[in-house]
């Protein structure tokens, strides 16, 4: 291995990216996975991807194109001719060739269909039908590519069958062989390891296993992950509203489904983007300043409840210094709240017909810690100021309002899912708003009546 092959793990500088003569470029690629040479290509800048790029077979280009950001892939087919483009996808499954061809339908529609018209008749058919679904549902991650037998094929017809689409490499990650009927419906399943081990002239209708999991082509692909890691599926195969078997979804789809799925929650909660590093400053800033302003709006109103306690202020100077401490303790234990109810619903292991049971939950949850925050509070305050008054009335605030926070965190969500609007999205800046209204307002509230 060259020294600049040695140094791509973990990390390789662009300075010394550019060092490299086309011998080496073709060395580093030859020693390299394909997932780290797309991490490459996504780190450098566009001249430099361009160049290692060229140097790569229409092999390998197939195999690292998927794993690009969207930006990168775009700007490395904008210019390649169409010709170039379908040798690639000719070496893809149907599902990322799809994925090609609709990203270069956005840059010019006409030579994404000279592409799809010098694809084979067979892998243009899988593509086209592919083409037809939306991109977030079952039908727009699946493959074309699988194995199946009918019922009354035998195994050793199958296996022959499953021999032919491996000589052609038109599937990988070969776990399971799905059982059709005539009208190729979906009627069971069998492990490859199962098929082999059976006898050749047995029927496939004799091995099958009937309980089959299959998700319908319209399936949104979030719903369809959740079934995939709910019943441990090696892959999922898709149909439509008859049960005819359309395609089949692999885990590593639906690996890449989730860490989608996540970033785009996470960025989605803090009220960002989860491609940042995609768009430019414009785009990042008119995604960002719409949820900061509703901060901002929250922060305002929280003011405005301050201002009406003046006087509680004025007579107990002690108790604005503690507004910070109780405002982000309540904030702390909102946010826990929320995440944990926003990641149950976006893995399917909460629904909202779960609302009491959490509410129930997380309210003993908060009772426990916020007893033990406010005691440490609470004797904090009775050190400093030596008033038994004060460290009560302070403690019994934060607890209170460590409650109202863990309430409102884990019940915004379930009711927001429930009226249709996305949790990822809006959970933050309510939790936000009304912990800044309603914390500052029960502190004082508090504070009034005791102090």
């Amino acid at each position: 291995m060259s020294e600049h092959g040695e140094s791509l793990d973990p990390a390789l500088s662009r300075e010394d990216f550019e060092d490299y003569e086309r011998a080496e470029l073709e060395e580093l690629i030859g020693q390299h996975r394909p997932g780290d040479l797309a991490l490459l290509l996504n780190r450098v800048d566009d001249e430099a991807a361009a160049a290692l790029f060229a140097v790569m077979s229409h092999e390998v280009r197939a195999e690292v194109l998927p794993d690009l950001d969207e930006r990168r892939r775009d700007s490395l087919i904008a210019e390649m001719p169409a010709s170039e483009i379908g040798e690639i996808a000719g070496e893809m499954d149907s599902d990322d060739a799809a994925d090609l061809v609709q990203d270069l339908r956005e840059i010019d529609e006409a030579r994404a269909e000279d592409v799809l018209s010098g694809l084979d008749e067979e892998q243009r058919s899988d593509v086209e039908s592919l083409l037809l679904h939306e991109e977030d549902t079952a039908g727009g991650v699946m493959a074309r590519e699988l194995a199946w037998g009918a019922l009354d094929e035998s195994v050793e017809d199958v296996i022959g069958r499953i021999r032919e689409l491996s000589r052609d490499r038109e599937v990988d990650d070969l776990y399971v062989v799905y059982v059709v009927d005539k009208g190729h419906r979906l009627v069971g399943w069998i492990s490859l390891q199962g098929l082999l081990l059976a006898p050749r002239g047995q029927r496939m209708e004799q091995l099958q296993n009937p309980d089959v999991v299959s998700v319908p082509v319209t399936l949104d692909k979030e719903d369809l992950a959740a079934v995939a890691m709910k019943h441990d599926l090696p892959s999922v195969p898709v149909v439509d509203a008859e049960g005819v078997l359309l395609g089949r979804v692999t885990m590593d789809d639906v690996y890449d489904i989730v860490e989608e799925e996540a970033a785009e929650d996470i960025g989605r909660i803090s009220g960002t983007d989860e491609d940042v590093l995609e768009h430019s400053s414009l785009a990042v800033i008119r995604q960002r300043l719409p949820w900061l302003l509703v901060g901002l709006g929250g922060g305002l109103c929280a003011a405005i409840v301050m201002s009406a306690f003046e006087a509680t202020i004025s007579r107990s100077l002690q108790a604005a210094y503690f507004v910070p401490i109780v405002m982000g303790m309540g904030g702390s234990a909102g946010i826990q709240s929320s995440t944990i109810v926003v990641r149950g619903l976006a893995t399917g292991e909460l629904q909202v017909e779960d609302l009491w049971l959490r509410l129930w939950r997380e309210l003993k949850v908060s009772l426990a810690v916020g007893l033990v925050c406010s005691l440490v509070l609470g004797a904090i305050v009775l050190a400093w100021f030596g008033e038994a008054r004060d460290a009560l009335t302070v403690s019994l605030s934060l607890l209170c309002v460590i409650l109202q926070a863990t309430v409102l965190g884990a019940a915004t969500p379930l009711l927001l899912k429930r009226t249709g609007v996305d949790p990822a999205i809006a959970t933050g800046p309510f939790i936000t708003t009304g912990n800044d209204i309603l914390g500052v307002g029960l502190y004082l509230g508090l504070v009034h009546l005791f102090l």
